[in-house]
């Protein structure tokens, strides 16, 4: 077995460290400094682990973090040369794709010709992908707009005559292109959130593509494009899709799991033999994975195989972040599942895992998640240059992988937290203009005729009182004669809850000029939004919460624009057409009425504890000089759920592929923050780095590329949180380091709960969700205390010393015992005697010296080492052998020549003296004094801080 301890050692074991610094002379030892003389002994911690009897005992299986590991192509008809390359990430296609992005100068006209030619496939009759000409004919002769048309007569006749493509059909149509568009956007079934999230859709760019899945975890275009995590432990060591080799790469912060594995790797592991790592598809669910690509069937058969290989011994599971939440639903599986229970099931477990190592695992989510998932913009430094913005959000989207660190409701019992997100409360109104046609008067023709291009102007008039100022928003230029397509969306937001005395100023604007483009008013009507006002124009009826209504408006002169809008007031969303969610009463981490855990008795008992200011849950209020004390009567901002986000934002395909992978799956269901059926868990993760424990958002005023889906919601960057305990910065809310209150205990009734630590999270995980493991020892699980390190973030803990001395403590037979020698002086004999004195050890046959000090007597006769300290790692068979450390006196003053036998030093002599004993040792004109002790090793296998602590206090004195 490694050097794990039983539960009667669950003690906090403070961290040493295996790299230590220089001893101080007298004095006890400071916060930091534990095993002092070691680093000056060995160059690294591998060094100084082999020489101290640490040995390779367990196989290690690596699973690696969300995007820490290298996907590539596998199949691919779009870019056949693509396959079997790297696709995340790399940097040869990154760049190219970049390059090609930034000098695409008909990028415009381009997606231009894009929307219309999306226009034109909705024709498609068989839906089999090709627009046919029979597809085109039908519907211009069918038409009531189209089918009287001169152009329209003329090329039906012709086509009558000779058999033509779809494309020479669109030729010859090209003079009423704009007329077929106006035609087929009023054919079209229109939805007022259709543009922005409520079908999933396809991205443009190929990279994109082949990044996206289908339905949140399938193939995209299913039998043409196939990615996959790369194989091996380079894929997941470094970013980049390199040799795994490359110091660049880690310079650059491209590294992954090469902070660990390197360690393991130089301690002698092997890859294949000994350390095998089980990269998986972190774009999709860890609940499809078996049913898409039979992964953890696979994983059992190749574990199987590495424990055979390994002489029965069992396998130590090392995590890194997402990694920790794959591995722990794996266990689930392997209990519950037919195929896991097939094999063994919980036997196989207790056969095959020796201990689980999560680093920085969110066991109960990151809101850091959830935010990038509803957002759209994790990834934001690969848009807009090597995809669009729109691809971006269609890509992040697509990954329902999120789903797996959506914030589970029960951490918001462990700090004042009521809700992770809040939205401003608003209402909003959202505009479709689809068309502009205008009726010619007989002297108007020849004017008309030559067209002009023009756009539309809306203006939002907000109601008299309103916080929000009145909005401005245009649509794309467009050429009109006498119809024009324009196929824009809007959305108005502003600060009242009813539509009462807001209106819409309608514009129709002739621009001029290329470069510098001027702009001409042609005519202009203001319609009210309720039926209590009278405008420029007739009003019109009372728009109708949540009711999508098409509307023809004369603006005059002969124009009419043609356009959907829908009014929705703050909460209108919810019980209303709008609301797609099912009565699923939900689950942890599965969203619903059940995954909201803050209580009216928890709140109460924060006040008792903590006070008015620091036990009140945090909250959003209005950044307007307005103290939150005067703001609490009309509250602006109101909590939400995941499930109520997707519903504001139209969400509902991504809601019901959500639902579909975890809530119906019964093993995440019922297993996903409990205990895994296995023996051991250790933790370690950073700690006190601002991390997100929420979102404040609020409603966006903007016009939304055509066709194109973005959210209809953003950080609130003009709102405030008051507790000393959190901070805002442009909408995202932190924990504060050492300011943050959590509870000391999350299994404890509500009633007897204490918030006394302050910290905060490793800037990406929140604290709770990093230590929840430790209530699995409710469940039976030995789970050490956590090896917390103050101020390391979420990456960077693989590097740390005491990240290794977790992993090597469980992976690695290590010390039972530490045996110490101090060299406190020594003095000269003689009177006249110069030259140089060194003390030299030797153990395990490498040898470790104190540095030269030279001999003056005319300063003083007694003189002291700087390196006075040095510590040894005693393992059983150390022990059992009864081996010798080896002290050695040399110098040029003392008599004593190298090849003189040194004082053997007998272990188990040395572990019986349990307390501090001092000796001297004459040799020649010197005579040297020292002193040693031992202690047993901490849980890690590691020297005790307590037991040096302790005998370095009586040494100082």
């Amino acid at each position: 077995m490694g050097c794990g301890r039983s539960k009667e050692s669950r003690k906090p074991d403070a961290v040493s460290d295996p790299l230590p610094r220089e001893s101080q002379p007298t004095g006890s030892l400071s916060e930091n400094e534990v095993v002092d003389q070691v680093g000056k002994q060995h160059s690294s911690m591998v060094e100084w682990a082999k020489a101290s009897g640490f040995r390779i005992e367990h196989p290690v299986a690596v699973f690696p973090s969300l995007s820490g590991v290298q996907l590539e192509v596998v199949e691919s008809s779009l870019e056949p040369s693509w396959e079997g390359q790297p696709l995340w990430l790399n940097m040869a296609e990154l760049t190219t794709t970049t390059m090609l992005n930034a000098v695409d100068i008909g990028k415009k006209a381009r997606k231009a010709n894009e929307w219309r030619s999306r226009l034109l496939q909705s024709l498609d009759r068989d839906g089999d992908g090709d627009l046919e000409a029979e597809d085109i004919t039908e519907f211009i002769s069918t038409e009531e707009t189209l089918k009287e048309d001169g152009i329209v007569k003329a090329v039906l006749k012709k086509a009558e005559s000779i058999e033509m493509s779809a494309k020479e059909l669109m030729d010859e149509l090209k003079l009423i292109h704009d007329k077929i568009a106006v035609a087929l956007l009023k054919k079209r079934d229109h939805h007022p959130t259709a543009a922005v999230t409520a079908q999933q859709k396809v991205a443009h760019a190929s990279w994109a593509k082949h990044m996206q899945l289908h339905d949140g975890w399938k193939d995209p275009q299913e039998g043409e494009i196939k990615v996959r995590p790369k194989a091996g432990l380079v894929a997941m060591e470094y970013l980049y899709g390199g040799d795994g080799t490359s110091t660049i790469a880690n310079a650059l912060g491209l590294g992954l799991m090469i902070g660990v594995t390197k360690q393991l790797r130089d301690m002698g592991y092997e890859e294949g033999k000994n350390i095998r790592g089980y990269g998986y598809d972190w774009r999709a669910p860890c609940t499809r994975l078996e049913e898409r690509d039979g992964h953890f069937s696979k994983i059992m058969k190749d574990m199987e195989d590495l424990v055979a290989t390994n002489g029965g011994k069992k396998i130590v599971v090392i995590t890194h972040s997402l990694g920790g939440v794959c591995a722990h639903y794996f266990f689930h599986w392997v209990a519950k599942s037919p195929q896991g229970q097939a094999r063994g099931g919980v036997k196989w477990l207790s056969s095959h895992i020796h201990s689980f190592i999560p680093i920085a695992a969110p066991t109960l989510g990151a809101p850091d998640g959830s935010h990038s998932f509803l957002s759209g913009d994790e990834g934001q430094g690969l848009a807009p240059m090597v995809m669009s913005v729109a691809d971006r959000h269609i890509v992040i989207r697509s990954w329902l992988m999120f789903g797996m660190i959506f914030p589970a409701g029960c951490g918001l019992m462990l700090q004042p937290v009521r809700s992770p997100h809040w939205i401003r409360r608003e209402s909003i109104l959202r505009v479709h203009v689809l068309t502009v046609t205008k009726t010619l008067m007989d002297d108007e023709r020849e004017e008309i005729d030559s067209g002009f291009t023009g756009r539309v102007q809306l203006k939002l008039i907000t109601p008299k009182g309103c916080k929000t100022r009145s909005h401005t928003l245009k649509t794309s230029r467009q050429y009109l004669r006498t119809h024009a397509a324009f196929d824009n969306w809007f959305q108005f937001a502003w600060n009242s809850d009813q539509i009462s005395g807001a209106k819409l100023e309608i514009k129709l604007i002739r621009s001029f000029g290329l470069t510098t483009v001027t702009e001409q008013s042609i005519t202009r009507a203001i319609f009210p939004l309720d039926s209590l006002d009278d405008g420029d124009a007739s009003p019109t009826e009372m728009l109708i919460s949540g009711e999508n209504r098409h509307l023809n408006l004369d603006i005059g002169k002969g124009f009419m624009v043609d356009l959907t809008a829908q009014f929705v007031p703050p909460g209108g969303h919810f019980g209303s057409e709008l609301d797609f969610r099912n009565n699923d009463p939900g689950a942890q981490k599965c969203g619903g009425p059940a995954d909201v855990f803050t209580t009216k008795e928890k709140q109460k008992r924060l006040v008792e504890q903590l006070g008015e200011i620091e036990g009140s849950e945090w909250e959003p209020y209005e950044n307007h000089r307005v103290k939150k004390e005067e703001n609490r009567g009309a509250p602006s901002y109101t909590p939400i759920n995941i499930d109520e986000f997707m519903v504001i934002d139209g969400m509902e395909h991504g809601y019901k592929n959500w639902k579909e992978s975890y809530a119906k799956d019964p093993i995440w269901r019922e297993c996903a923050t409990i205990a895994p059926p296995i023996r051991r868990v250790k933790l370690v993760y950073g700690i006190n780095v601002p991390t997100r424990v929420g979102s404040v958002f609020r409603h966006v005023t903007k016009r939304y590329e055509r066709d194109e889906p973005a959210t209809g919601l953003k950080p609130d960057k003009h709102c405030k949180v008051v507790h000393p305990g959190y901070s805002i910065t442009d909408g995202i809310v932190h924990e504060v380091p050492g300011k943050t209150p959590q509870a000391d205990d999350a299994v404890v009734d509500v009633s007897k709960m204490t918030f006394g630590v302050r910290a905060s999270g490793d800037g990406t995980v929140p604290y709770w969700s990093l230590r929840w493991p430790v209530t699995w020892r409710n469940a039976g699980v030995e789970v050490d205390d956590p090896v917390e390190v103050e101020g390391v973030n979420h990456r960077d803990i693989l590097k740390t010393r005491e990240c290794h001395e977790v992993v090597f403590g469980e992976c690695l037979s290590c010390p039972t015992h530490y045996i110490e020698c101090w060299l406190e002086n020594f003095e000269i004999a003689g009177e006249d005697v110069t030259g140089y004195a060194k003390v030299l050890f030797t153990w395990h046959g490498i040898s470790y010296g104190s540095e030269k000090v030279s001999i003056n007597p005319k300063s003083s006769k007694r003189m002291s080492f700087k390196k006075r300290r040095f510590v040894f790692g005693v393992t059983n068979d150390d022990v059992q052998a009864n081996n010798a450390i080896e002290m050695k006196i040399i110098g040029s003053a003392s008599g004593n020549s190298k090849d003189e036998p040194p004082f053997k030093l007998k272990v188990r002599r040395m572990l019986a003296d349990s307390e501090k004993l001092s000796s001297t040792v004459k040799v020649g004109d010197i005579n040297l004094k020292w002193y040693r002790f031992s202690y047993a090793a901490n849980s890690q296998g590691m020297p005790r801080k307590d037991a040096i602590q302790n005998q370095s206090d009586e040494l100082s004195k």
